[in-house]
């Protein structure tokens, strides 16, 4: 693939007024910065902006346009697909803009684009407040939210999306502006699950919510063979779960963790894992059942590869689908199926039967999807469209006004009408 012509003045100046770091190919810090959570993905951007603060987000953005540059947008990094770094184009970088700011009184924070879940619980739970964030605390807050937000409060509190009560963003051409119940509102409609197709956010305020510091935590496992067993009990315990209670059942092998026996690293299991957002007491009597049971079945080419199956309902069922962009709220529970292996020649196998296995289960779905889970694509992917379901025609001309020129497209992209 030919590399792009960067006008040397342009970049020059571009440098001398950029604040954060400008990152070229031929720069130590290039290797690193373009490298993203799946390490499948080795793509070779012309530019690495990383953004101090949101002039220079501007400066960025504006920097693109005026060189024709392809820009992605990289929070985390964590996307499995690796939206956040392209070829041969601009890396608008935000992760050094982690700054949070709480509000107790308010019960409300303010976070940087750049910063992950980990951040804003450690700011956040010494007011024993939370915001509905991911599960994994080096996710980045800026895709997971976008794309709806699927965490451990879930049934409780809903999802990240609809606990979103203003955001900061850069247009394509070089704006900034909020968005919220009362300001651009359209635009708040369509990043509550619409994905980063709009812009480039640099700020979300979350509502907080009275949460710990102390919760009851579900992390059991169980024999391979005792699959069906399990799980068929699972699923009777979601039917009368209450709202606090939020579950998973999920397939995989034990890590190599210390925490846990060495005795068992590397053994297939069947496993439970969730959270209780109420009394501790109260959440350790609601998942006894769970914790005490045993006997089943599975088979996956590579036992790193993990299946799991989210009980959602509660606060996600109770919005309205027309209230955001995400749209699929009635589905009672979310699968997904999770490659991880370390060695390359294993890719071509465990791809092929990871996408039988979807293939096989996808009948059996609502045929909506959670646009933060799917893997690669080849741009031509009708997943986002049907997934968007009726709130799709409402997108594609939210984007026309706001992208125009689809300057953002390294996501789940929605085209508007003139592309």
């Amino acid at each position: 693939m030919d590399s792009i012509k960067i006008d040397n003045d342009r970049l020059i100046k571009f440098r001398e007024t950029f604040k954060g770091a400008v990152i070229g190919p031929s720069d130590s810090l290039y290797e690193q910065a373009r490298k993203v959570w799946n390490h499948m993905i080795d793509r070779r951007p012309a530019l690495i902006a990383q953004c101090a603060d949101t002039l220079d987000v501007v400066r960025a953005v504006k920097f693109a346009e005026e060189n024709d540059l392809p820009v992605a947008v990289r929070g985390g990094g964590h996307n499995v697909a690796g939206y956040a770094v392209c070829d041969n184009g601009m890396v608008i970088d935000m992760s050094t803009m982690r700054h949070v700011t709480v509000d107790p009184e308010s019960r409300s924070v303010r976070v940087g684009a750049g910063a992950r879940w980990a951040d804003v619980d450690q700011a956040t739970q010494p007011y024993g407040l939370a915001a509905p964030g991911g599960e994994v605390s080096e996710t980045g807050i800026a895709g997971l939210t976008l794309g709806g937000g699927v965490g451990y409060l879930r049934r409780k509190h809903g999802l990240s999306c609809d606990n979103l009560l203003s955001v900061d963003m850069v247009t394509s051409d070089g704006l900034t502006i909020t968005a919220n119940e009362n300001e651009n509102a359209d635009l708040f409609w369509a990043l509550r699950g619409g994905g980063g197709n709009f812009g480039v956010v640099t700020e979300f305020e979350y509502r907080l919510h009275p949460v710990g510091p102390e919760v009851m935590t579900l992390n059991t496992f169980y024999p391979i063979e005792a699959a069906e067993y399990v799980f068929s009990a699972w699923l009777k315990f979601t039917r009368s779960a209450p709202d606090e209670a939020t579950t998973a059942f999920a397939i995989w092998q034990i890590p190599e963790d210390p925490d846990l026996p060495a005795a068992l690293h590397g053994k297939p299991v069947c496993l439970f894992d969730g959270m209780y957002a109420g009394s501790t007491d109260t959440g350790e009597e609601i998942f006894r059942p769970l914790r005490e049971l045993v006997e089943g079945a599975a088979t996956r080419p590579n036992p790193a590869i993990l299946v799991t199956l989210r009980h959602l309902g509660g606060a996600i069922s109770r919005t309205s689908s027309e209230a955001t962009a995400f749209s699929n709220r009635q589905a009672e529970f979310m699968l997904s199926i999770d490659g991880g292996w370390t060695d390359p020649n294993e890719s071509e196998r465990n791809i092929a039967w990871i996408r039988q296995f979807w293939d096989t289960v996808r009948p059996f779905s609502n045929g909506g999807m959670y646009l933060n889970f799917p893997g690669f694509d080849d741009g031509k992917d009708v997943r986002w469209q049907t997934s968007h379901g009726p709130n799709y025609d409402r997108l594609v001309s939210i984007k026309g006004k706001y992208d125009p020129s689809n300057r953002f497209r390294f996501n789940q992209n929605i085209k508007p009408v003139s592309i």
